[in-house]
């Protein structure tokens, strides 16, 4: 049920890491409800090698670094704004949000994390900051009193596909069991004759220094089996809607449904997954979902064949970017 989204002429400044376009997905989708939307790319480390390399090893010219960029943004924004929703905020300081308070008094102020504290322990300093808190993650929700919000899909990238080329798709980068998952995939699909599309990336400096020079068992794959750069986001989105099943793995310690999850909904895959969270999640369906156990692994060959089970208009719309933002900005 939509819900009765007031963000006509509304100003809204939001600053999140630019990542895999999710940032044009929300700006069109705040746009499309009628607000002036400001955005600012928090990921500074992004930017260049070298503002890398300071944010590491000298920390006093990073940190000066980035009171010149926010100096730079803040400059550019309107005398008034009605909302500030910040997603995650690695490059926020108390002081940078202290100066939108104290410039924007009236503004409401949102903080979204898609990522979990035990990976992002600043998230628990700056949310005393803000007067909506929001996360994906539902432990996270229910330890801190904040609002459990999943993350979403864009439908716009989501297309009908009568005859599906792939039954297992796995695209992720490289990092922690993701290895072993590829490895135990690769032979379930030989043995069970599943066509398998995988796409694995990481950045070869890192991918050498971690399988050659730190023996890091988790970058155990050959390097032909490796790209040294992302899928593009069209590209994604094509290989999802031709996929019959999505693989996922999410990260230890991580309860929060990823993005993954969220998009085998939207392009109406089934998903593989190691999140027993998902089992209490209002779209769960055995039959579209397989939960693995990475230490014994398998994906019945049944459960692959058979087809999708729709879920209701309800749901699926409650996924979206529109209902993720009507969510949102509900407050």
């Amino acid at each position: 049920m939509m819900k009765n989204l007031k963000l006509n002429q509304k100003k809204i400044l939001v600053i999140l890491p630019f990542y895999f376009n999710y940032q044009n997905q929300i700006l069109d989708c705040l746009k499309s409800n009628g607000a002036k939307v400001y955005l600012i790319d928090e990921d500074v480390n992004e930017f260049n090698f070298w503002n890398k390399v300071a944010s590491i090893y000298f920390k006093s010219i990073y940190n000066t670094i980035l009171q010149k960029y926010y100096n730079t943004q803040f400059a550019k924004l309107p005398d008034t704004l009605d909302y500030i929703l910040v997603i995650k905020g690695s490059t926020l300081s108390e002081e940078r949000i202290k100066y939108l308070r104290q410039h924007f008094g009236n503004a409401k102020f949102i903080m979204y994390q898609w990522d979990s504290v035990t990976n992002f322990q600043k998230a628990k300093e700056i949310s005393k900051m803000f007067d909506y808190c929001y996360t994906f993650d539902p432990k996270d929700a229910q330890k801190y009193r904040w609002k459990y919000r999943a993350l979403f899909f864009d439908p716009r990238t989501c297309k009908e596909v009568c005859k599906k080329k792939y039954d297992l798709t796995f695209i992720c980068s490289l990092h922690s069991n993701r290895a072993k998952v590829f490895q135990e995939t690769k032979k379930i699909a030989e043995k069970k004759k599943f066509t398998f599309f995988n796409y694995i990336f990481t950045n070869k400096w890192s991918y050498i220094r971690q399988k050659y020079l730190k023996k890091n068992h988790s970058f155990n794959i050959k390097m032909n089996e490796i790209k040294f750069s992302p899928l593009s986001i069209n590209n994604t989105t094509k290989i999802y809607n031709q996929s019959k099943c999505l693989i996922d793995y999410k990260f230890p310690g991580q309860e929060g449904l990823t993005m993954r999850t969220i998009e085998s909904l939207g392009h109406k895959c089934k998903l593989i997954t190691n999140n027993q969270q998902i089992k209490y999640e209002d779209f769960y369906n055995p039959k579209n979902i397989w939960i693995y156990d990475i230490d014994n692994f398998d994906i019945p060959e049944e459960f692959v064949r058979s087809q999708y089970e729709e879920i209701s208009e309800e749901i699926y719309s409650k996924y979206t970017i529109q209902g993720w933002v009507e969510d949102i900005f509900q407050c």
